[in-house]
């Protein structure tokens, strides 16, 4: 049995209660929820994170984004600005290309500069473009659907994840 948590796109100050249901009906168990804002931790026999993303995106009307305990694990521990004030993440549902990762790197941003690493971004809110005044969208350049946490929010939901570890498997005996 597997952990996940499931990451939802455009989701803020929404009771958690139906959308907990929602993943148990599909079958999910010991399914959590940190906060209001869509962060929902859930336990699987077997399947994939791209399975989950679109059973539960369907289900719930939004864009799902997949990590298991150990990918938010090496997220917490790549984060370049964790210890700053308005460090946050954004999620990317996948990689984007190598032409808009490049194009990405050439970017003048106000210091500190994001990093992009795989289908992470950290940042420390608002990340601007020199000489502009709105925070960059990072969804909209990357051409990737992607959601955002804070680092403090990413760091809590990784902690009631390792509260509940997903029960550990039975070992298969060899005849």
């Amino acid at each position: 049995m597997a952990r996940y948590v499931a990451l939802l796109r455009a989701i803020a100050h929404v009771p958690m209660l139906p959308l907990r249901d929602s993943l148990a009906e599909l079958g999910f168990t010991d399914v959590e929820s940190h906060g209001m804002s869509g962060n929902l931790m859930f336990s699987v026999e077997a399947g994939s994170a791209g399975a989950f993303e679109k059973q539960i995106g369907k289900r719930l009307e939004t864009e799902a984004i997949i990590r298991t305990a150990s990918q938010l694990a090496k997220v917490v521990k790549a984060n370049p600005f964790a210890r700053r004030q308005g460090a946050s993440l954004y999620f990317l549902a996948r990689a984007p290309s190598a032409a808009k990762r490049r194009e990405f790197q050439g970017l003048d941003f106000e210091a500190p500069a994001p990093v992009l690493s795989g289908k992470t971004v950290f940042i420390v809110h608002p990340s601007r473009l020199k000489g502009r005044k709105g925070p960059f969208d990072f969804e909209k350049f990357l051409g990737v659907p992607a959601t955002a946490r804070s680092a403090k929010i990413v760091e809590r939901i990784l902690e009631v994840m390792a509260e509940k570890p997903a029960p550990a498997r039975k070992p298969v005996k060899k005849k």
